[in-house]
């Protein structure tokens, strides 16, 4: 059961990015059509699960038990990192705009920037937190739910008062929730 909500926690945490990105997009009336947002959950997911590939066979060359700290210490600095990232740019609107031709909704060619973002986002989560030891099969799987999900219920969300209020804060819950995932992994 640990194993589950380690990995739940590291997929939220990876993609709260995600949902901020489609509270963006909804505060802005542009739409993530069913397709794009397919594309784009099914390529962030390949790129967590080859994150973490990369991680584990980092972690062939080392003890485990300093996998697992060094995996936490690295979860817990990339939070702290983003963390300080998203003081230094709270005011600034730094969603990628991914609706090139302005017609309200994302296509499958216009996902592809928003695709590497989130991507190289979940790239450091993903090799740190194979390291510490989370499951690569259940984080994949809660990636590609949880990313899907975030799209729809984040775009919605940017449509209400919801979203005018809180999406500003999804990546600062992100990285307090991934300092706490990796001083979690460090110690348990």
């Amino acid at each position: 059961m640990q194993e589950i909500m380690a990995a739940l926690v590291l997929a939220v945490s990876a993609n709260l990015d995600t949902f901020s990105v489609a509270v963006s997009y909804g505060i802005k009336k542009i739409k993530i059509p069913m397709a794009s947002n397919i594309l784009i959950s099914l390529l962030t997911t390949i790129g967590t699960f080859l994150s973490m590939e990369f991680g584990l066979l980092i972690s062939e060359f080392i003890p485990s038990i300093l996998a697992n700290a060094i995996g936490g210490i690295a979860i817990a600095l990339i939070g702290i990192w983003f963390l300080i990232d998203y003081f230094k740019k709270r005011n600034k609107d730094t969603i990628p705009m991914a609706d090139s031709d302005n017609s309200g909704d994302i296509s499958l060619q216009e996902a592809l920037p928003l695709i590497i973002a989130l991507t190289v986002n979940n790239l450091g989560v993903g090799i740190s937190g194979s390291m510490a030891g989370v499951s690569t099969i259940y984080t994949t799987t809660f990636t590609f739910i949880i990313t899907v999900l975030f799209l729809v219920i984040g775009t919605f969300a940017g449509k209400t008062v919801f979203g005018r209020l809180f999406g500003k804060y999804t990546p600062l819950i992100s990285n307090i929730l991934l300092i706490l995932l990796g001083i979690y992994e460090i110690f348990f």
